[in-house]
């Protein structure tokens, strides 16, 4: 057999892809979260919250927004596991080329060398 190495370059680039990969799909469910409660108020379930004033009468009722778990849990049970994924597709598509370049570019201008003088 004949070995063959792989150049630094190749190994940087595709560990920069990867890598950008990998925490694109970690993140992807608290990014479908963050924009549903940042968006629109029809998108996540409000809490009905009594006021309760001290002879212990209801005053009004407010409502508060689920919580980031809560959220996670209502989405998984309405709309299944999946829909914590979606957009990923195309976050990929602009996530690996974008890490492999800075990868590169690191490994370009970081040097283990120091030069003085």
């Amino acid at each position: 057999m004949i070995s063959q190495s792989i150049s630094p370059q190749v190994i940087h680039l595709v560990a920069g892809g990867c890598g950008g990969t990998v925490g694109a799909v970690i993140t992807c469910p608290l990014e479908v979260v963050k924009t549903r409660l940042q968006s629109s108020k029809a998108s996540i379930k409000f809490l009905p919250t009594p006021n309760i004033n001290v002879d212990g009468a209801v005053t009004h009722v407010s409502r508060r927004s689920l919580g980031v778990f809560q959220s996670l849990k209502t989405i998984c049970i309405e709309e299944g596991g999946s829909a914590l994924f979606r957009g990923l597709g195309p976050n990929l598509v602009g996530i690996a080329p974008s890490r492999q370049g800075q990868c590169k570019v690191k490994q370009v201008f970081v040097s283990d060398e120091i030069v003085i003088g």
